[in-house]
């Protein structure tokens, strides 16, 4: 199954439509990602992203661990998305 919010990155046109005919699974998704973010310590989260399709969220390199790192735009997303968990 393709993440929601992976398609929602990704589209360019009519995305609030898209959002608002796809709410339920949009909001499913921030609760899979905000109830993963809470429980677990960050580099638990990296691993648990990275193998329950939410890996493009980590798509830097940091240049001192050489550890898969958020963007600021992703940072951001995330930020978006747990605003709709909580």
């Amino acid at each position: 199954m393709t993440n929601i919010i992976k398609t929602i990155e990704t589209k360019s046109a009519n995305v609030n439509k898209f959002i608002k005919d796809n709410r339920g699974d949009v909001v499913d998704a921030a609760y899979e990602y905000g109830t993963a973010k809470d429980e677990m310590k960050t580099d638990d989260f990296r691993e648990w992203a990275m193998a329950n399709n939410w890996g493009f969220m980590f798509d830097e390199v940091s240049e001192k661990t050489g550890k898969p790192v958020m963007s600021q735009h992703s940072k951001n997303v995330s930020s978006g998305i747990m605003a709709i968990y909580s």
